[in-house]
């Protein structure tokens, strides 16, 4: 029997208007937010590590390791691990990007997490 996705209306919307490159640091700023529901804070130390570890197993750059939540453990709900999955995915979008639109749009997922 075949599970239905888990990805809430909220969070479509928001994937279905923010297609193209202007949008991609909005969806990955929204798949972020939605999937941890805090208030993001730059890792340091032990979380740090944790998150280039992560990054590299996703093949993803090093700059854009801060932005990766910590997974979910072996027992969370697959509500939990899909929507870090899309946290990934949008990730992995905004790394795809040429240099000039990546460094504006990690700029932005900066200012819409808060951290300026």
């Amino acid at each position: 029997m075949s599970r239905e996705p888990q990805m809430p209306a909220a969070m479509m919307a928001a994937f279905a208007g923010m297609q193209g490159g202007a949008g991609v640091a909005s969806a990955f700023a929204v798949a972020l937010v939605m999937h941890t529901l805090e208030k993001w804070q730059e890792p340091t130390g032990k979380e740090l590590e944790r998150a280039l570890k992560t990054a590299e197993r996703f093949k993803l750059s090093e700059d854009l390791a801060i932005f990766l939540p910590p997974e979910p453990g072996r027992f969370a709900s697959h509500t939990k691990k899909d929507g870090y999955k899309g946290v990934v995915m949008a990730l992995k979008r905004v790394d795809e990007l040429p240099a000039g639109e990546r460094a504006e749009a990690v700029a932005q997922v900066r200012g819409l997490l808060g951290a300026g």
